[in-house]
């Protein structure tokens, strides 16, 4: 835009440099508009980054004497991961300033439950109101209070000390309502569970003690039943059946109308954070339902004899020292099922913990994937082989066994399945020399479904 100014002209008492002008066109006002539409975005950005990232405040201290000491107080919502309260320090004589928690404090009991870095104050896990870790011994409003001491120091003298008092508040958490498998089937029941964070309460809405987190079958908790053929709905009206009482019952068997629906169960309850407030929580099946006459395969796993199936798998995995919790270990347990629908059918995986070397590893649900758990280490010096069985369970969530018919022949392709396999990890050696792992081609051959590399080798279809 084109401006053109004319000088007024000045008189004695401007200052030097001040001159003034008159412009001899407006601004806009769409251009002001804009200009102010940016300026308020920006600060309530910066209003609302800073309520994030430091909910209580930010304290600036000096260090210009030994032995100071402070006290703090600060309410913090439960459940959260933000910062408690940031710290920062300055030295007169300019030396680097360390925040440190003071361990095995008398005045600051709760230090296992912080963590403090550059000054930053945290709480190492997430504070649970309903469950607290509080050392301070009494009613849960008094095993909510935090203490810690935290201190700024510097390598040569003044430090101070500060004594933070964090009160953990309780927050209202939603009920949560889950299935008990992901593929309702018409004619077979399917139930729900509600659980809900905040303390239970008994039909006279009173407060229970210790909390009880399920309240399926709270006498203050009712269910109704919907169907829709889109997960968002919409849902109309409660399913009225002559099977259940959508009212009263967590369980419902599907009937011909269901099938090709998506069902979701809503819980009307009390719960024990307002006692006098009816709350909802809902939930929606993974899966449509589907028809009884549903056909679908057992998984099978990948194994060792090709002419058997779901046996073992044996693999050859390089020790690793290094290896922490939860790191990978081989490839992943995966196993084949395809549906009716000529896809691969979304399985579940689960490991035994209870047998064989289980307990030395976790295993990603998923995908079936391995991984390291606590206190296992892979060295090739200590235990050699580990054992660990895999369970892959389709949509229905059920283990069932293939059923025979009246004349002893196999009934193929129902809906509830699963395929269990044991897995053999073998550890070896990895030579400190140029060269990998120790042992010769002879001993990982062709019939070993791993290679050297810990990859599954191409099957003969």
């Amino acid at each position: 835009m084109a401006r053109s100014f004319s000088e007024e002209p000045r008189s004695d008492s401007h200052k030097i440099g001040e001159a003034r002008y008159r412009m001899s066109h407006i601004i806009p006002s769409g251009t002001i508009a804009r200009t102010l539409l940016l300026a308020g975005i920006l600060l309530a950005a910066l209003f609302l980054a800073s309520q994030s990232f430091f909910p209580a405040f930010a304290q600036e201290t000096v260090l210009d004497a030994d032995h100071t000491t402070g006290e703090e107080e600060i309410d913090y919502d439960e459940n959260g991961d933000d910062p408690v309260v940031v710290y920062a320090a300055t030295d007169p004589e300019e030396q680097d300033v360390t925040w440190s928690i003071v361990p095995a404090s008398v005045d600051g009991p709760d230090e296992d439950d912080f963590d403090m870095t550059n000054g930053v104050l945290t709480f190492e896990d997430q504070p649970d109101f309903e469950t607290p870790t509080s050392s301070t011994v009494g009613v849960t409003e008094t095993e909510n209070t935090y203490v810690v001491q935290v201190r700024a120091s510097t390598s040569e003298g003044p430090h101070h000390t500060i004594t933070v008092t964090v009160n953990v508040q309780n927050v209202n958490e939603d009920g949560e309502v889950t299935f008990s498998h992901p593929q309702p089937k018409e004619g077979t029941a399917i139930s729900v569970t509600l659980t809900d964070d905040d303390r239970a309460i008994d039909s006279a809405r009173t407060l229970i003690s210790p909390i009880t987190r399920d309240l399926t079958t709270s006498a203050s908790t009712t269910w109704q039943w919907y169907r829709s053929e889109s997960k968002d709905g919409p849902w109309g009206t409660p399913i009225a059946t002559s099977t259940d009482n959508p009212t009263l019952s967590n369980t419902r068997t599907p009937e011909a109308a269901d099938v090709g629906h998506y069902l979701r169960a809503t819980a009307t309850y009390f719960d024990g954070q307002d006692t006098d407030k009816e709350r909802t929580a809902h939930g929606i099946s993974t899966n449509k339902v589907v028809m009884e006459e549903y056909i679908n395969a057992a998984p099978v796993f990948p194994d060792d004899d090709d002419e058997t199936t779901g046996s073992q798998i044996t693999m050859s995995v390089p020790e690793d020292e290094s290896l922490e919790e939860g790191d990978d270990v081989g490839q992943p347990i995966t196993a084949a099922d395809i549906g009716e629908d000529g896809s691969q059918e979304v399985l579940t995986y689960t490991r035994d913990a209870t047998t064989g070397s289980g307990a030395s590893f976790t295993i990603d649900s998923a995908s079936g994937q391995l991984r390291l758990a606590a206190g296992t280490t892979l060295d090739a010096e200590g235990t050699t082989t580990y054992t660990v069985t895999v369970t892959a369970t389709d949509p229905s969530g059920l283990n069932t066994i293939t059923p025979e018919d009246e004349n002893g022949a196999a009934i193929v392709g129902i809906l509830d399945a699963a395929a269990v396999v044991t897995v053999n990890i073998a550890i070896k050696a990895v030579d400190e020399s140029p060269g990998g792992i120790t042992g010769t081609a002879a001993e990982l051959t062709s019939d070993d479904p791993m290679n050297n590399t810990g990859m599954y080798q191409d099957r003969p279809e």
